[in-house]
């Protein structure tokens, strides 16, 4: 007989294995959501408003407005978010 301990777990592997699955069966349409949360989440940041992220609808848009930079080219931005 299972503890509810071993239930449990039973219970969230087969939950685990569902999302990995639903997410490996439409990686494209997984990636373009997590794509929108961000941009959704990161278009009323100081970056967001710098980067015209409320305008920014597609992956193009994104390269458009956003230049690729290494971490002095965004240290201001992790600099003001530790002071708040």
């Amino acid at each position: 007989m299972k503890t509810l301990k071993e239930h449990i777990a039973v219970a969230f592997a087969k939950w685990v294995v569902y999302k990995t699955k639903k997410w490996s069966n439409s990686p494209k349409e997984i990636q373009k959501k997590v794509f929108q949360n961000l941009i959704k989440k990161g278009k009323n940041t100081l970056f967001g408003q710098e980067h015209n992220l409320i305008n920014t609808f597609s992956h193009r848009d994104f390269i458009n407005n956003v230049p690729v930079r290494d971490y002095e080219g965004l240290k201001a931005y992790f600099d003001k978010a530790v002071q708040g």
